[in-house]
């Protein structure tokens, strides 16, 4: 690749015929182009960003797929992305990307640690979270494993924890997110992370169960559950999750 770079610089910059026009650095993050080119990602594509990067690739470009916009920069699509979750490079090429100039809070509001948490992909939220992206809100501190800061939230009570803008909707043309019900949000989040400690910190305080977020419309049980199947998380933590969430499930429809 680097050999191909320095015969060819202008491919750093390059954009496909396809009415997408992704970038190479686009392909890397295996999301929204050709299923041909997307099936699976190759081990060395950290490498390949890498060298993409060096020669001068745009990291925070965006593109035509799904209509377009900030959420549309390699970083954000790398983040809900299955092939490189399945190759287990994913978190590596968050890193490559921060480290490459990306930015790990996003562009025109749209947050990569957004995106992760809905499409629940724990490594890459750490790694995120490790490259600067900010948690500054109860569902990023629930979702990325911070109990410490998720009791902060909390012991500031429910009016305070639904302040920050980050907590309105999911994304800036996201669904809207009722303020009070950031408990609840957190620990739906928490629990499709597999986010054990916070999960039960968070069982404690008395949530509505039965509440639902507003993007895929899962209950904490039902993200859980989802996530088990996906494999996105350690199969102990998640059955853990699981028995915690059945449990205080089952214990309130016995009351």
């Amino acid at each position: 690749m680097q050999r191909l770079l320095n015969d060819a610089p202008y491919l750093a910059h390059a954009r496909s015929s396809y009415p997408h026009h992704s970038t190479f650095l686009h392909h890397c993050s295996a999301n929204g182009i050709e299923h041909t080119r997307q099936w699976q990602s190759p081990a060395n594509v950290p490498d390949i960003a890498r060298a993409l990067l060096k020669a001068g690739a745009d990291p925070d470009a965006t593109c035509n797929v799904y209509n377009g916009g900030g959420s549309t920069t390699p970083l954000c699509l790398l983040v809900s992305s299955g092939p490189p979750a399945v190759a287990g490079v994913q978190d590596a090429l968050v890193e490559v990307l921060c480290k490459g100039g990306a930015r790990p809070g996003g562009v025109d509001g749209y947050r990569p640690l957004w995106t992760e948490i809905i499409f629940c992909y724990p490594r890459a939220a750490g790694r995120l979270v490790a490259c600067g992206a900010s948690v500054d809100n109860v569902i990023f501190a629930a979702a990325t494993g911070n109990l410490h800061l998720v009791r902060s939230y909390v012991a500031a009570g429910r009016e305070q924890m639904a302040m920050p803008p980050s907590a309105h909707r999911i994304g800036p043309d996201g669904p809207a997110l009722e303020r009070d019900r950031m408990l609840e949000y957190a620990l739906i989040y928490a629990s499709g992370h597999a986010r054990v400690a916070v999960v039960e910190f968070l069982l404690s305080q008395g949530p509505d169960l039965t509440v639902k977020e507003p993007y895929w419309g899962a209950t904490a049980l039902g993200m859980a559950r989802y996530d088990s199947i996906n494999e996105n998380c350690r199969p102990d933590e998640i059955g853990a999750t699981i028995k915690l969430l059945e449990a205080a499930v089952e214990g309130r429809t016995t009351r």
